[in-house]
Parts: C-alpha cells; structure tokens; sequence
C-alpha cells in the first residue's frame, strides 16, 4: 500500500481526472522539475496553519525549489479545512479572503483564495496556492485522494506569460518548457491542457477549478461554519 505521498503523486501522474498535462508531466519526477513534496503531519488547524507558513517560508528561500507541495493526510474534514485557511490570514506574507460564486454545477459556492506574497525580480507579488482533496463537493480536478496545498514558490518574471505586467504569480509560472524538445510541444500540451480540463469537468466551466480559486465549499455549510457573507 503506498503512503501519501506516493498515492499523491501518482493520482497526479496518471488519472484523467487530473486535466492539466503539466501537472501530469512535473508528477512523473516532481524533484527533476523543482518540486518539493513533504508530509505534515497532523490535524489541528492552528498548527497546520504554522507549519504551513514554515514550510513555504523555506521553499521560498531555497532557489533551487519553484514549487511546494504539502501533503496533509490527517486533514479530512472540510472543517478543518476552512479553520486552517482562516489561521493562514494571521500569518505574515499570507492574505485569505472569500468570494461567492452562483450557479456552479454543485450550486451557490464560497471561495477561498488564498495567496502568499513572493519575490520577484525588484519587488514581490502574491502566488495563488490550490487546495485539492478528498472531498465530494470539490470538482473533479481538485478531488484528490489526499488532501494537498500546492503553491509556486520560485522568481517569476516582471511579465506575465501573455506579456503583460505581472501582478500575481501561480503554477502555470513554472518554466517546463525548458524540460521539452520545443517550442510547439509546450503549445500543444497547453492547448491540451484546456481541453482536458474541460472535459474532465464534464463540459462546464466550473469556476471553483479556476488557478485564482485555492477551495470552495458548498454555501450552507459555509452558513453553518459562520464564514459566509
């Protein structure tokens, strides 16, 4: 039985579900690509929010990571979930805030977006973390079989892939292309990318699998959890 981390990456690695080839190819040897993977232990908010801030803090600061990937295999409750993403917003560098999200295929929805502040060239710029999980309410990209945060941690370019002037940073910031024979075959497994995310989503553009989107719970349970607008 393989542990979590190695049930992590290989859901990754080879299930449809999982629409972004990206994600498919950097999981097949994670640390060849500049991704750090790490088990944390544990179920208390509080704790895991600090263990959180520990870890990426170092990520960060180690040039040879670009993105960071912390499994958390005792984290199984949505509750629990949502305490730790709120812990998140009182520690330096983090910013955590919610919006609503009507008519998706699971019905009204509250997001979070969680975001870490991370150098760049001459100043620094909030890098969007995804949440994914072994949760029903969660589309399919995201329903992990371990619960995970991923977060791009590298130095990215004063621009944006599209040319514009960056103002957020995300996984899509990794380089792969420098691991790919060419320039066309980065082109195809982007446009592929799309088309399997779609797909995978049965069609419709969930908006809770959107990159600015870390997680979203159904709206009633985040009215009983007291965090809805």
């Amino acid at each position: 039985m393989p542990g979590p981390l190695e049930l992590y990456r290989r859901w990754k690695a080879s299930n449809n579900d999982v629409g972004c080839v990206f994600a498919r190819f950097m999981a097949r040897r994670p640390m060849e690509y500049g991704q750090q993977a790490e088990l944390v232990n544990g179920a208390d908010p509080t704790t895991l929010a600090t263990e959180i801030e520990t870890r990426v803090s170092a990520r960060v600061a180690d040039h040879a990571v670009v993105a960071a990937a912390l499994i958390f295999p005792d984290l199984t409750e949505l509750r629990s979930l949502v305490a730790v993403g709120l812990a998140l917003a009182n520690k330096p560098g983090w910013r955590v805030t919610t919006s609503v999200l009507t008519a998706t295929p699971a019905g009204d929805a509250l997001a979070f977006h969680i975001l870490r502040d991370i150098p760049t060239e001459t100043a620094s710029c909030p890098s969007e973390a995804l949440i994914l999980g072994p949760f029903d309410c969660f589309p399919r990209t995201r329903r992990a079989p371990v619960t995970a945060l991923e977060i791009f941690v590298g130095s990215p370019g004063e621009l944006q892939r599209n040319g514009k002037p960056r103002t957020k940073a995300n996984l899509a910031d990794v380089q792969i292309e420098i691991y790919l024979p060419s320039a066309s075959t980065f082109t195809s497994m982007w446009d592929k990318s799309g088309e399997w995310r779609l797909q995978s989503l049965g069609g419709v553009d969930d908006h809770r699998g959107k990159a600015k989107v870390a997680f979203a719970i159904p709206m009633d349970l985040a009215a009983k959890l007291g965090c809805a607008p």
